[in-house]
């Protein structure tokens, strides 16, 4: 039981699987009879074109084929409107628009075929619409360019030729490549193109060929085209054109210069080259086909023919001149051409043989300056023998004003030969006697040349050297030892009218090694107006008055040496104190002396300041001077008195300080003696030593008021002052 369910289930499923078949998609909901009913169309024109292309096939070359037929149909609802036909490639279209074409109407248009080579040709014939969906159309275009007659070149191009002149002969072949023969009824050509053969008419059989040959002769200047037309009775080659072109040209020539005079020319020898310019003026190539000369005193070069010239350019022809004789020459120079204006051109030519003259490099010479007596200033004389023959320097003299001046160096035995084609080299010589412009005339005598002598103007200037030395006297004047001395300068001057050599500069004297000179050594030359400087310092290593003599020593005759002299001492202080020392003598003790006063110079060569004046005594008091600046020889005052506090013997120093140093510059000693007896007062009117008791009170009250007023705090190394 079980088995035949299984079976029944296993028939349903086959069942099932068969019904799944594309039949079975028919179950699917079917539309309702109202759905069947078509929709209305939109309203548009539609373009529809009848066949898509076209193939003309085999057409003969320069032939209209037959018309083939494209068909534009409207297949829309709406006028459908077309814009111009155009075609492309050799096809040609009729009629070309614009048109309207009607809902279910058509436009008919007839295309044809004209091949202009053989070969394939391709084209395309298109329109504008306004369907919506096409809007351009192209229908594709093709064709077969045949011809039973080939002609080949296809064109010829004859190039430049000669106004006039007829060119050489050029060819084209005709070919009949179709299997019937041809027939050439006519050959014509335009001028100035001309056909020498054949004549016609001739048969072409079927793989015959024939050569057409044709010339060019133009008869104007420019550019000229022709055609060759051939006539045939093939029906695929009726006509056959063969283009031609040519240049017509005309050359004209033109020289410079139109004549040519050497002038005077050594006998035997050859001139320098001068040249013809030939140029090319005219449209053609310019070709010289002859260039000649009449006498044979004249050469040209080149001469190898043709020489050709294009326009616009230029040859030149070298010509030169050999005389062989002491006379005039004259002759021509004659160019052929293809000019036709011009075939032949003359330039004439001249020039006259001379004897040869012994040349010289200069007919004067300037030795420049030079001082009197100095070394001799030396200039070389050339003489060249341009000729074939002998010549000699047979003499020469000086002359003039200052002819003792300038010799020959070194000397020469007179004659000199100078053989053809060499140089001989003389050599003179200047040395001035005295200042100022030389001159004078060397004259060479000569034999063998077309000239007897030959005068040279010689000229120099004598000049002197003068040395001038500023200052002259150096003095450094008077400095403390150890202090720096500034170097003092010495100019060295040419003032004279030649250069100036100074040998060396010396130094002399006792003193001569407490100086330094820079430079010391030295060799230079001074042009006129021009100076050097030498820097003179002292060197002194001890107190003294320095001495010493400098000596520049030179090549002025004047004065070759020149002596100046050198100055300068040496102090140890910078200070000089007048007097040097002070004794006060006896001063009651308590009382003060009568102030002393001594005098402060400043011997050094700079500005000095006193900072302080300081005793090393309470006994001595100082007054004025501190703080004073002194200028180098400058003097000043200050005062010393003696007040001694108690009787018996005192000294001390007074020391001179000056600012910025911690030593005194200046010292000097001071003493007196502290007495317990009245000291007579000179000139006072009474005297201490009165026995009168009225005298003695009055010195007692004197005393009183003098401790009274003038008592003051002393010590020993302590500046004191005294008022």
């Amino acid at each position: 039981m079980l088995r035949l369910h299984s079976l029944a289930i296993l028939v349903s499923l086959g069942l099932l699987t068969a019904c799944s078949s594309p039949a079975a998609e028919d179950v699917s909901p079917q539309p309702s009879s109202h759905a069947l009913q078509r929709a209305p169309l939109p309203l548009a024109p539609t373009v529809q074109v009848f066949p898509s292309s076209l193939d003309f096939g085999a057409q003969g070359v320069g032939t209209t084929s037959a018309p083939l037929q494209v068909t534009v149909r409207n297949t829309g609802t709406e006028d459908l409107f077309l814009g111009d036909v155009v075609t492309t490639g050799p096809f040609e279209v009729s009629p070309v628009g614009p048109f309207t074409v009607a809902p279910d109407a058509f436009q008919e248009l007839s295309v044809v075929f004209r091949p202009t080579s053989a070969g394939s040709s391709t084209g395309t014939l298109a329109f504008t619409s306004n369907d919506p969906v096409n809007a351009r159309v192209t229908v594709f275009l093709s064709g077969q360019g045949v011809t039973p007659v080939e002609v080949s070149p296809t064109s010829l191009d004859f190039g430049e030729q000669l106004v006039g002149t007829t060119s050489a002969a050029r060819r084209v072949t005709l070919r009949n490549t179709g299997s019937a023969s041809v027939t050439v009824t006519s050959i014509s050509i335009t001028t100035p193109f001309a056909v020498s053969s054949p004549s016609s008419p001739f048969i072409l059989a079927p793989g015959a060929s024939q050569e057409v040959s044709m010339t060019f002769g133009p008869i104007t200047p420019g550019s000229v085209s022709g055609t060759l037309t051939l006539s045939t009775d093939s029906a695929t080659s009726p006509s056959l054109s063969v283009p031609l072109a040519g240049r017509g040209v005309r050359p004209t020539i033109a020289v410079s210069p139109t004549s040519l005079d050497f002038g005077a020319q050594l006998v035997g020898t050859t001139s320098a080259a001068r040249r013809v310019t030939v140029r090319n003026t005219g449209t053609g190539v310019l070709t010289l086909t002859s260039v000649t000369l009449s006498s044979a005193a004249f050469s040209a070069s080149p001469t190898s023919v043709p020489l050709s010239v294009e326009p616009g350019a230029t040859r030149e022809i070298s010509v030169t001149f050999n005389p062989t004789t002491e006379s005039s020459f004259t002759g021509t120079l004659t160019l052929a051409s293809n000019d036709p204006d011009a075939p032949n051109v003359s330039i004439p030519l001249s020039g006259s043989g001379v004897r040869p003259e012994l040349d010289i490099s200069s007919t004067r010479l300037d030795f420049g300056a030079s001082n009197v007596g100095a070394s001799a200033i030396l200039r070389e004389l050339r003489f060249h023998n341009p000729g074939g023959t002998e010549m000699a320097i047979s003499s020469l003299s000086f002359s003039g004003a200052a002819a003792l001046d300038f010799g020959i160096d070194p000397p020469v035995s007179f004659p000199v030969a100078v053989s053809p084609g060499s140089t001989v080299t003389l050599t003179l010589s200047f040395v001035p006697r005295a200042v100022g412009a030389r001159e004078a005339r060397a004259t060479f005598g000569l034999e063998g040349s077309a000239q007897d002598s030959v005068e040279v103007a010689l000229v120099g200037e004598g000049t002197s050297p003068l040395v001038a030395v500023t200052p002259g006297r150096l003095d450094f004047g008077t400095w403390r030892l150890g202090d720096t001395v500034a170097p003092l300068a010495l100019r060295l001057q040419n003032t004279g009218t030649g250069p100036l050599t100074v040998h060396r500069v010396e130094l002399g004297g006792a003193d001569a090694a407490r100086f330094l000179v820079s430079p010391l050594s030295l060799l230079l030359t001074l042009a006129p107006g021009a100076f050097m400087e030498l820097s003179v310092t002292p060197t002194p290593e001890e107190v003294r008055t320095l001495s010493a003599t400098l000596v520049v020593v030179s090549d002025d005759a004047s004065q070759p040496r020149v002596e100046v002299p050198l100055a300068g001492k040496v102090v140890g202080s910078a200070l000089s104190v007048e007097p040097t020392s002070w004794d006060f003598g006896e001063v009651e003790a308590g009382t003060r002396s009568e102030p002393r006063t001594f005098t402060v110079t400043n011997v050094s060569s700079t500005p000095r300041t006193v900072e302080r004046v300081q005793s090393t005594s309470a006994a001595f008091e100082v007054e004025g001077l501190q703080g004073t600046t002194l200028e180098p020889g400058a003097g000043a005052t200050f005062r010393v008195l003696f007040h001694p506090e108690e009787a018996g013997a005192a000294s001390g120093e007074v020391r001179l300080m000056l600012q910025g140093e911690s030593t005194p510059d200046a010292v000097l000693a001071v003493n007196g003696t502290g007495s317990t007896q009245p000291v007579s007062v000179p000139g006072s009117g009474c005297s201490c030593n009165s026995g009168g008791g009225t005298g003695m009170a009055a010195s007692l009250a004197l005393l009183a008021l003098l401790v009274l007023s003038g008592r003051r705090t002393r010590g020993a190394g302590v500046t004191n002052s005294w008022r």
